[in-house]
């Protein structure tokens, strides 16, 4: 169950050590293992958005 809720504060934005106060942690390295996939999920999702934004530079053609 501590898994669970440690990924579902993760989700909510909590940090490691938010999440180790609530769910009695002794190590952040295990709250660590527990939400390492929300994490890396969350960016992706950053740096997604940040590519579009981006925009396109134009191709520069030389000639032969």
């Amino acid at each position: 169950m501590r898994k669970a809720a440690a990924r579902r504060l993760a989700e909510a934005g909590c940090s490691t050590h938010q999440i180790a106060a609530i769910t009695g942690h002794a190590t952040l390295s295990e709250v660590q293992r527990y939400t390492r996939a929300v994490d890396q999920e969350k960016l992706a999702r950053e740096a997604m958005r940040r590519m579009e934004s981006v925009k396109p530079k134009p191709a520069i053609v030389k000639p032969l």
